[in-house]
């Protein structure tokens, strides 16, 4: 119940948005404002889906920084982790199987944005294009294409689009609400503290 945009232009860098609703249970909207990613390494770790996953991220991310080399590399380093917290049953078949983290994830560095699928696979999106996951996907991403494809709105700085693609999110999709939060991804940003000794133990036994 989420919608997450991300969008690497190489002229005006590196944006993240999403919505800030948190949802429980059968559809009760909790009182809280919630960020959707967390910064890890040289960049940040935007979850769709799970709240447990995005808690994990967040209480692990400064040792998942120092893993973070490529986001090949992140990806394996979040496999491992989940795989220790009990992400170990794909639904559909009702058996053990690949690492399964119930979420689908964005990564965005300076450098770029690449998509992490809930069986880990790493694709890196096109510079210039806007990708987003979560409930409001569809919404967002045909708001995108709407306004790239009208050419009095062409141009469109970073930020302006990511707007419209979370305007949109929030406008069909009830479980995607306001305040939208919008970061531009710096270079030498800080990660965010969890437990480095508690991300050794779950790793490494």
């Amino acid at each position: 119940m989420t919608i997450i945009v991300a969008l690497h232009d190489p002229f005006a860098g590196t944006w993240i948005g999403a919505d800030s609703r948190m949802i429980v249970g059968q559809g009760y909207v909790m009182p809280a404002e919630v960020r959707k990613w967390v910064r890890v390494g040289g960049g940040v770790v935007g979850v769709a889906g799970s709240a447990r996953t995005a808690t994990l991220v967040r209480q692990f991310a400064s040792v998942l920084g120092t893993m973070a080399e490529t986001p090949e590399n992140l990806a394996e380093a979040m496999r491992l982790l989940f795989d220790t917290k009990g992400y170990r049953i794909l639904p559909d078949e009702g058996k053990s199987g690949p690492g399964h983290c119930g979420s689908d994830i964005l990564y965005a560095t300076p450098d770029g944005v690449w998509d992490i699928g809930w069986n880990f696979a790493v694709v890196r999106v096109r510079d210039g294009c806007l990708w987003a996951r979560g409930s409001g996907m569809d919404h967002a991403l045909g708001a995108d294409y709407a306004l790239c494809r009208d050419k009095r709105r062409r141009g469109l700085y970073p930020e302006q689009r990511i707007e419209a693609a979370l305007d949109a999110a929030a406008h069909f999709d009830a479980a995607c609400a306001g305040p939208m939060l919008i970061e531009r991804i710096e270079d030498g940003a800080e990660t965010d503290h969890g437990s480095d000794e508690a991300m050794d133990r779950a790793v490494n036994g």
